[in-house]
């Protein structure tokens, strides 16, 4: 988790750097990021207990690998940007970054057993609005969820591509 937390600080210090690099910026940095590790931190672990306490009958294992779905990609792809293709905007990007989580929450089954814990919908409409199927009484993914992370990476970093910075 350390590592995750870690490229989740220091990819949200790499879109608000500035060019020039001194001692005085460097020690600023290195304490905006270790503010960045702990406000990572509590919110992931916010997130986490919110879905445990609506979870019902998903396995916490299955859920903890399956959060990194979420963030994999549009990292891996922010990060791609940043090598590559310098000159994207942060609001390309953060559009990227959101229509990543959102494919990923269209194919995983979290969001739907959230709202079937709480009666919103049914079984039957989860099925219908999702990209799931039901297996031994359980909603699973048609498509593997291993496979959303090389996706996002390229709609995230594809999306920053679509607003560039003028010269």
């Amino acid at each position: 988790m350390d590592s995750i937390l870690a490229a989740l600080s220091q990819t949200t210090i790499s879109l608000f750097r500035s060019k020039e690099s001194s001692k005085e910026n460097l020690s600023k940095e290195l304490f905006y990021s270790r503010l960045l590790v702990v406000f990572w931190g509590i919110t992931l672990s916010a997130f986490a207990i919110e879905l445990d306490s609506l979870r019902g009958k998903v396995n916490v294992v299955v859920l903890a690998f399956g959060m990194v779905s979420y963030t994999t990609g549009p990292m891996l792809g922010m990060f791609l940007a940043a090598l590559f293709t310098p000159k994207v905007q942060t609001k390309g990007l953060a559009l990227g970054f959101l229509l990543s989580f959102a494919l990923v929450a269209y194919l995983r089954p979290d969001i739907y057993q959230i709202l079937l814990n709480f009666d919103l919908i049914s079984q039957e409409e989860a099925l219908q609005w999702s990209g799931l199927k039901e297996t031994e009484g359980k909603l699973r993914p048609v498509i593997n969820t291993a496979w959303a992370w090389p996706v996002t990476v390229f709609i995230t970093w594809g999306t920053g591509l679509l607003f560039t910075a003028k010269k």
